[in-house]
């Protein structure tokens, strides 16, 4: 039997996420925050505030296990124009009880297709330091850090910026161009939240014709990881690039395809290695790593589909074994889910059937389940899983990690 934990008592409403969108690059986009309750069995109320911008606030009131998507002006994303400046476009998103929250923009008609998706990291986990992780090659890359304090001082070093300013709490500096900006170190004396991505870019390996937008929040350094498995996505076996960041000097990284094809390298702080596969991808490192990859799918094929970029998931760090997502207004939707072995899935309190695509070392599966349409769902595993989620529509596609 399921006891649900319903609020009877006024509790506390505090600030669980402070972030920012980033620019789509497109003519009048969607922009959407899905926000769901943690736990399936606990309820949780809150509102949805903009606190450098005249905008009403929304509240919301959640029952255990639910979500709910809510639009959100287009005056909280910034633009290009307003790009290497600070801008007001934060987002503050308060509960008396633990949620999850998602981002979502996506664009229509012709030539302006365009989407993507990130999960919100929680205030509990910011960090101080930060390598940016993105991609650029006709499109602008861009970054947006957030303020969650009063006085915090930080400072960006890599190629293309080396300064160091002051924001107080909300603030954001938003900062990019015509470049990538992959190997940024940003530090700061407080937490802060870093988004990272680009406005309307093509994939990296092969170039595609049709472009796509891909924002995602970075993790700090101090939740870096050292062990992945990466995996054709959906809809087709496509190849795909991976992009792997060091945080640490002398950083062994090895690498084994899903031929056997073994090879190793060494990395200096804040260097980059770039891998191109068409098959299973296991990385290992002799120190944290971030690792993003960027897969295609669309109606059409090869140089015809669209980039879609996410953040691989650690293997062996699991924290959870039940997520609350969204899936959005697109024509399929999958989730991928690296499941340790011996471990069973519901979905939606139902069982379901899975096609395994790949498996990494010490026994884990990755399987790939077609999910209904839009709306959201609830997945529960008897272990502990990661797992990654995408859409792919009429020449738009976006995916998010779940961890």
């Amino acid at each position: 039997m399921i006891f649900y934990h319903f609020n009877t008592a006024s509790k506390e409403i505090t600030e669980k996420f402070i972030f920012t969108f980033l620019a789509v690059k497109c003519t009048d986009p969607t922009t959407e925050i899905f926000i769901g309750t943690k736990f399936s069995d606990i309820a949780a109320s809150g509102n949805i505030t903009f606190p450098l911008i005249d905008i009403p606030n929304i509240t919301f009131s959640l029952n255990p296990g639910r979500g709910e998507t809510f639009e959100v002006p287009l005056t909280v994303v910034p633009s290009e124009s307003e790009l290497n400046q600070k801008v007001e476009t934060s987002v503050v998103i308060a509960s008396d009880e633990e949620v999850l929250v998602y981002g979502h923009q996506r664009c229509h008609g012709s030539n302006n297709n365009r989407a993507t998706a990130f999960r919100v990291r929680g205030i509990e986990d910011l960090g101080t330091e930060y390598w940016v992780i993105t991609h650029q090659s006709k499109g602008k890359s861009q970054v947006g850090v957030v303020a969650t304090k009063d006085h915090t001082n930080i400072s960006f070093n890599g190629v293309y910026i080396n300064t160091a300013l002051n924001l107080n709490k909300y603030e954001i500096f938003y900062f990019g161009g015509s470049y990538d900006l992959t190997g940024t170190y940003i530090a700061a004396d407080k937490p802060i939240f870093v988004i990272a991505g680009n406005s309307a870019d093509i994939s990296p390996y092969p170039n595609t014709i049709y472009i796509d937008s891909f924002n995602k929040c970075l993790p700090p350094v101090k939740d870096w990881k050292k062990h992945f498995t990466l995996v054709p996505f959906p809809p087709e076996s496509q190849s795909f690039t991976a992009k792997i960041l060091s945080s640490h000097d002398n950083c062994t990284l090895e690498y084994v395809n899903g031929t056997g094809s073994h090879d190793s390298v060494s990395l200096s702080k804040g260097e980059v290695k770039v891998l191109n596969s068409l098959t299973v991808l296991n990385i290992s490192s002799s120190e944290g790593i971030l690792v993003a990859q960027f897969s295609k799918g669309s109606r059409g094929c090869g140089r015809y589909s669209n980039p879609s970029m996410f953040l691989t998931p650690p293997y062996g760090h699991a924290e959870r074994n039940e997520f609350i997502f969204p899936v959005f207004l697109f024509e399929k939707s999958y989730i991928t889910i690296w499941l340790p072995p011996a471990s069973n899935i519901l979905l939606d309190n139902k069982t379901v059937s899975w096609n395994e695509i790949g498996e990494g070392t010490n026994g884990y599966n990755i399987v790939q389940i077609t999910l209904p349409s839009r709306g959201f769902h609830v997945i529960h595993s008897s272990k502990n899983i990661t797992a990654v989620v995408c859409g792919v529509g009429h020449y738009k596609y976006y995916s998010y990690s779940l961890y």
